[in-house]
């Protein structure tokens, strides 16, 4: 007797909205070459607008990827960075050029390229539309000035590491941040650039940023061991006060 066929079921459909990147590293890792994949898809144009932050997502994990990621960044250094609109992170989608450029120091394979990227890194900082990403120019806006006083100068601690020992953009860019500290004068604001100013220095050996930097923390009293080699990565004007100037050993003048 002849048993009746199982009704076969139609495969189940599905409806996906990943990008190309999660979509080469989920999807096609285990039937293609990823990097085979991920180029063909932007060869026929697919998704244009996510290259630059695909290869810098993929490109921590895959390092094969090199090649593409330097092609795609260098790409989008020409077209003054539009790439960057599709980074989700703030700071990454508006300060993310210089970071890149450092990751582009680090990775060069030649001390001429190095050379071209500390140059591209002050030129990312100076050719903005409207004010330069890191500079003195505080009282514009409110937001400006809090990037300034919270985030700029870990920006540039973080620049400064990833280019190490090719880092020439430190000494102009920690005197912009030696210009906020002077700008700012007495107010305990600036201890966060302050601290972060001297690591970026000491890094870079840079004794005259050092010195600057060591004399306004300690003009305001000094700050303890926990804060002044664990500063924090990112303060506001409003909740840097406990950290940082109720931690002082003394407190200078607001």
């Amino acid at each position: 007797m002849r048993h009746p066929k199982p009704a076969q079921k139609n495969p189940e459909r599905l409806r996906f909205s990943c990008s190309i990147p999660a979509f080469v590293h989920t999807r096609l890792g285990g039937h293609c070459k990823r990097t085979k994949a991920l180029r063909h898809a932007y060869s026929v144009e697919l998704s244009p607008e996510s290259k630059l932050f695909a290869y810098v997502h993929l490109f921590r994990t895959y390092g094969e990827l090199q090649p593409d990621f330097v092609a795609a960044v260098t790409e989008a250094q020409e077209s003054h960075w539009q790439g960057l609109s599709q980074v989700p992170a703030y700071i990454g989608k508006e300060w993310g050029a210089l970071p890149l450029c450092a990751l582009m120091i680090c990775i060069a394979e030649s001390a001429q390229a190095a050379g071209d990227w500390n140059e591209k890194i002050l030129q990312s900082n100076a050719n903005q539309p409207y004010l330069p990403l890191i500079s003195a120019s505080l009282g514009e806006s409110w937001d400006y000035d809090q990037m300034m006083l919270g985030a700029a100068a870990p920006l540039t601690a973080l620049c400064t590491a990833v280019a190490s020992p090719r880092a020439e953009f430190v000494l102009p860019m920690g005197a912009i941040l030696v210009k906020v500290l002077e700008k700012l004068g007495s107010r305990w604001y600036g201890m966060q650039t302050a601290v972060w100013l001297c690591h970026i220095s000491a890094a870079a050996n840079q004794a005259s940023l050092f010195a600057k930097a060591r004399d306004y923390i300690n003009d305001h009293g000094g700050l303890t061991d926990e804060v002044l080699f664990s500063p924090p990565s990112w303060a506001c004007a409003e909740s840097v006060r406990e950290t940082l100037k109720n931690s002082a050993v003394s407190t200078g003048s607001e």
